[in-house]
């Protein structure tokens, strides 16, 4: 029981380094929070896996975002590159690599979010992670 409590408690997100400009903060709240997983490989030895630090700057021009890009670093080092253009195309790269890519359809901030963090578990499931939370 104590090491879950443990292994909860490592998934707070207060101390994530937070450098967005020119976003709701809300926003970035849910990202860390969506971004926040509990992971195991073998033999159900469970670890976390969080954001560490997010850097980014949304673009907006007459109320909407014309440009958003999040560099997210997670504690088990993978950095993760996500572009939203003109809430028309998205791009997403994981450890420089391109694992998302789509043009001329109709996104928000939340279709970006939620795109993002759906990638990313595929990412997590690709390495063979068991994602319990």
């Amino acid at each position: 029981m104590i090491k879950e409590f443990k292994l909860f408690e490592n998934l707070l997100v207060d101390d994530v380094v937070i450098n967005v400009k020119n976003v709701d903060d809300n926003f970035i709240n849910m990202i860390k929070n969506d971004l926040a997983f509990i992971v195991y490989k073998v033999k159900k030895k469970y670890t976390h896996i969080r954001a560490s630090k997010i850097d980014g700057d949304f673009s907006e021009l007459n109320g909407d975002v014309i440009k958003a890009h999040l560099t997210i670093k997670m504690t088990n080092k993978d950095v993760i590159d996500a572009v939203l253009i003109e809430n028309k195309s998205i791009d997403i790269e994981i450890n420089g690599n391109l694992v998302y890519s789509i043009d001329n359809d109709n996104f928000d901030l939340e279709a970006f979010k939620n795109k993002l963090v759906k990638v990313y578990k595929e990412h997590l499931t690709e390495l063979k992670y068991k994602i319990e939370r």
